[in-house]
C-alpha cells in the first residue's frame, strides 16, 4: 500500500513538472518568435514601395536593405522589424521568407520585392543581370 501512494504521488509531480515544462517552453517561443506574430494590415506608400530597391542598391545586402528602412521610414518600420528578427533568430534564415514578413501582401511591394530577390540571386551566384 504505501509503495502504491508513493507511485502515484511520484507520478502526479512528474505529471505537474512536465505541462510547467511544456507551458514554459510554449510561452518562451511566443516571445522570442515575432516573426509569428500577426503584422500591421496597413500597405506600404508608394514613396516606400519605390525607395525598396534603392536601399537595397545602397546597403548591398537584404539585412542592409531592411536596416536602411527601418530607420528611414519610422512609421512603417514595424515589418522591417519582424523580418530582422526572422533573420537573426529563425532556423533557417532564408531571405525569401525574410521578404515575405517583409512584405504588405501588395502586387507593387511582391514586385519590388521580387527584384531585389533576384538580384541577390544573382549576386551569389554571380550570374549576369537580364535584360528588361
Amino acid at each position: 500500500m504505501f509503495y502504491t501512494v508513493m507511485g502515484v504521488i511520484l507520478l502526479g509531480m512528474a505529471c505537474i513538472g512536465a505541462v510547467l515544462f511544456i507551458w514554459q517552453d510554449m510561452r518562451d517561443r511566443r516571445n522570442t518568435m515575432p516573426w509569428k506574430k500577426r503584422p500591421p494590415k496597413k500597405g506600404y506608400s508608394e514613396e516606400f514601395l519605390a525607395s525598396i530597391e534603392k536601399a537595397y542598391e545602397a546597403a548591398g545586402s537584404i539585412r542592409g536593405m531592411l536596416q536602411i528602412m527601418e530607420e528611414k521610414y519610422p512609421k512603417e518600420k514595424r515589418r522591417a522589424e519582424i523580418a530582422l528578427a526572422y533573420l537573426d533568430y529563425s532556423r533557417y534564415k532564408d531571405f525569401e521568407t525574410t521578404l515575405d514578413c517583409f512584405s504588405d501582401g501588395s502586387i507593387a511591394c511582391k514586385k519590388a520585392i521580387e527584384e531585389v530577390l533576384l538580384r541577390e540571386i544573382q549576386k551569389r551566384q554571380a550570374l549576369v543581370c537580364r535584360e528588361h
